[in-house]
């Protein structure tokens, strides 16, 4: 037995959520951010690095959260729920992301979810092109659903033009 109406519409207002996160992110990395000129030098390098690391991680948690949807099939509600023979229709991920999906995807993991280990390295993520090629396959995705399930999308994204 399949997935409930109910939890499908919930996902799809997930997905539409992680989609409009990640367009907005490239421009919020490079939106000027005013740190008050009377903190401490050492605040200020707390602050600075905060700042720094959201930028960083939360765009690549969404990128991950959408390779899950769209390209790592398993026990959750994936874009397969949604379109008959997704695997066939999707674009190629690793061409759209700039590197191979799971590999990207691995590297994610291991890069994020590091409590109880120190990251063994710092890696530049390409937010623009993750969030070009996620976007880009979305709208292939969104061709693809009925009226119902498109209209749950579209709602869910306001900074996405279909």
């Amino acid at each position: 037995m399949g997935a409930s109406r109910q939890k499908k519409d919930a996902v799809l207002r997930a997905i539409g959520y992680e989609l409009d996160m990640l367009a907005t992110a490239p421009t919020m990395r490079t939106t000027a951010i005013v740190i008050d000129p009377n903190v401490s030098e050492a605040q200020r390098r707390i602050v600075e690095w905060s700042i720094r690391n959201t930028y960083l991680e939360g765009p690549v948690v969404h990128v991950r959260n959408l390779v899950e949807f769209f390209y790592r099939p398993g026990p959750r509600i994936g874009a397969a729920s949604y379109v008959k023979n997704w695997s066939r229709k999707a674009p190629d991920a690793s061409k759209l992301l700039g590197e191979n999906v799971e590999d990207l995807y691995a590297d994610i993991c291991d890069k994020l979810s590091h409590i109880g280990s120190k990251r063994a390295e710092k890696r530049e993520w390409d937010v623009k092109v993750m969030a070009d090629g996620l976007i880009e396959t979305a709208r292939v995705f969104e061709s693809h659903l009925n009226d119902h399930d498109r209209r749950i999308v579209h709602d869910a994204t306001n900074h996405i033009a279909w």
